[in-house]
C-alpha cells in the first residue's frame, strides 16, 4: 500500500491544488488540526498526508487508509492487514511543516521536493538522482521540527524497500 500510495501521491506534485481539494472533500472534517493551515494555502507536503493515518494503531488505521483508498480510487485489495515494522507517526507531531511560521509554503515545497527525489532516486539509483536526493535531504533536515528518527521513518513510509527507519524502536 504504502509505495502504491506514494505513487498516487506524485501524480499531483504539479497539481496540488486538486490533491488539496480531495483531502478537503474527505477529511477536513476529521482532521481540521493536521490540514488547516496548509490547507487555506490550497497546498499540503506528502509527508505530513502520510503522517495523518500513521498516527493511528490496529483498526482505526485501516478505517483511515480505506477513506484515503476511496478518495483516491484506489484498488482496495492494495489495504494492508498488518502494519508489522512500519513506524507510527507521533499524533502531536504529525505536520512536516512549521504550522507556525511564515515560511509554510516554502517549507512545503522543500518538502515536496524531497518527496519527489526519494522516489526518483528509489526508482533509478543514479549519481544525478542520488545529489538531488541528498541535498533535499540537508535542506529538510535544517528545517525546525524536523528530526532524523521523524524524516527517516517518512522516508520509509515512502519507499519501504529502500529506506529505513532511523528511530529508537529500530535501534533501541
Amino acid at each position: 500500500f504504502y509505495s502504491d500510495f506514494a505513487d498516487k501521491l506524485y501524480e499531483y506534485k504539479d497539481n496540488r491544488g486538486s490533491l488539496v481539494q480531495i483531502l478537503n472533500n474527505a477529511f477536513y472534517d476529521k482532521d481540521k488540526e493536521i490540514f488547516n493551515r496548509v490547507l487555506e494555502k490550497n497546498d499540503i507536503d506528502p509527508f505530513t498526508v502520510f503522517a495523518s493515518f500513521n498516527s493511528f494503531s490496529g483498526e482505526n488505521r485501516i478505517e483511515y487508509i480505506n477513506q484515503f483508498v476511496k478518495a483516491f480510487e484506489m484498488d482496495r485489495s492494495i489495504i494492508p492487514n498488518s502494519f508489522d515494522g512500519v513506524p507510527t507517526a507521533d499524533p502531536r507531531q504529525k505536520r512536516y511543516y512549521d504550522h507556525d511560521g511564515s515560511d509554510v509554503l516554502r517549507e512545503v515545497q522543500n518538502l515536496w521536493d524531497l518527496f519527489v527525489y526519494s522516489i526518483n532516486y528509489a526508482n533509478d539509483k543514479t549519481d544525478e538522482n542520488k545529489r538531488l536526493f541528498c541535498e533535499s535531504f540537508d535542506i529538510v533536515m535544517g528545517m525546525r521540527g524536523i528530526g532524523l528518527p521523524k524524516l527517516t521513518a517518512a522516508l520509509f513510509r515512502v519507499r519501504p524497500n529502500d529506506f529505513m527507519t532511523l528511530d529508537t524502536n529500530s535501534f533501541g
